[in-house]
């Protein structure tokens, strides 16, 4: 109901599965329309992005005319996931291991294309850094002092320089937005006064690890139930640095069952289902006002 309340379960309905067969392609949840499907393959599966426990593909529809109602994303063989777009982010992976996946659209029939070509993905390490100190892009440049600044490659380097004449004001209102085991994303305003920011750098326990040119930054490769202490100093566009923000302290949240970090630990490469006991059903409290489904 409305309020979330359930009826009586209704007459209990026993169904025996067919035999499996050299014909039987079936995929649970998906009738295949039988014959030769009309849809073709998705193409050009690529990965867009890859962390130490998330990857992001993208794929290019099927040529062809046949209406596309979605695609079902698998793993091994194995069905994970369903999208009506032509990109999907896997999160909760193991840091350092190889997946493999394969991308099969569906038409509005239910019909299922062939599989796309596969795709392996390796998500990135969790170095020795890593478990003393949030992780962050590192320069291509190999040459680079693992205690000098690290700056992710999406961004422009605002490194700056301490400058006691700066007239930029610290970076205000420093804020977490989304802690997880694994990640949080840090949000702040912008100084006070005129002065030009180019850019603003991120520091852990007062060592630069990032920079970015956006009031928004989120680090990954944390360790679960672990606390770490962060600030940001705004850059002027002559590269002086502002003041340090107000430190602010984060505990990351610890694994349990509902933390989709799990996933990582079971090898589960697909969404996790974080609901109530019995997936796709929330249970209101209270006496149910409605009648139990008839005729199953």
């Amino acid at each position: 109901g409305v309020g979330d309340e359930l009826s009586p379960p209704s007459k209990e309905i026993s169904v025996t599965t067919s035999s499996l067969d050299v014909t039987d392609m079936g995929t649970p949840g998906i009738t295949n329309g039988g014959g030769q499907t009309s849809i073709g393959k998705p193409e050009r599966v690529k990965v867009k992005d890859v962390q130490p426990t998330m990857v992001d593909l993208s794929w290019k529809a099927p040529e062809g005319d046949a209406e596309v109602a979605g695609y079902n994303i698998y793993y091994n063989g194995d069905e994970i996931a369903s999208t009506k777009k032509t990109r999907f982010t896997i999160e909760g992976l193991s840091p350092d291991t190889t997946y493999t996946y394969t991308i099969r659209a569906f038409g509005v029939g239910d019909e299922l294309s062939p599989p796309s070509k596969e795709i392996s993905v390796t998500t990135s390490s969790l170095d020795v850094i890593d478990s003393a100190e949030p992780s962050a892009p590192i320069n291509d440049d190999e040459s680079v002092d693992p205690g000098e600044p690290r700056v992710s490659d999406l961004v422009t380097d605002v490194s700056g320089s301490d400058n006691s004449g700066s007239t930029i004001g610290k970076p205000l209102r420093v804020v977490a937005r989304k802690v997880q085991s694994t990640m949080v994303t840090l949000t702040w305003k912008a100084p006070n006064g005129d002065a030009e920011v180019a850019g603003y750098n991120i520091y852990y326990d007062g060592d630069k690890i990032a920079s970015t040119k956006q009031r928004k930054f989120t680090i990954e490769g944390l360790s679960p139930g672990t606390a770490y202490k962060y600030s940001i100093r705004a850059v002027g566009v002559g590269d002086e640095l502002s003041p340090p923000s107000k430190e602010i302290s984060v505990t990351t949240s610890s694994l349990d069952a509902t933390d989709p970090a799990v996933a990582s630990a079971q090898t589960n490469p697909g969404p996790v289902n974080s609901g109530s006991s019995t997936p796709g059903i929330t249970k209101g409290g209270g006496q149910t006002s409605i009648g139990k489904p008839e005729r199953v």
